[in-house]
């Protein structure tokens, strides 16, 4: 299945740059990090791989710094489960 093969932040015409885009691990350690870049690109999401391994399935945290064209900044976070 080739479904949801990455984690990635989606957005509007409104969103100006995605400042910054996080995911952690339950112990708080960053697995995934991007910064500066638009939405809508898979470039700039996370596969559920981190130092070059598959990691398995579970439940991770995300934070997303997000800078509108209005000049507004959103900080936005959740979770997200790892399914393999």
């Amino acid at each position: 299945n080739s479904e949801n093969q990455k984690f990635m932040i989606y957005g509007g015409q409104g969103v100006a740059i995605v400042n910054q885009f996080n995911v952690f691990n339950r112990w708080g350690e960053v697995v995934f990090s991007a910064r500066n870049f638009q939405p809508n690109d898979p470039n700039f999401g996370w596969d559920g791989i981190f130092r070059g391994k598959a990691l398995n399935p579970g439940v991770f945290v995300y934070m997303a710094e997000v800078t509108f064209s209005d000049g507004q900044t959103i900080q936005y976070s959740g979770d997200v489960t790892l399914l393999r």
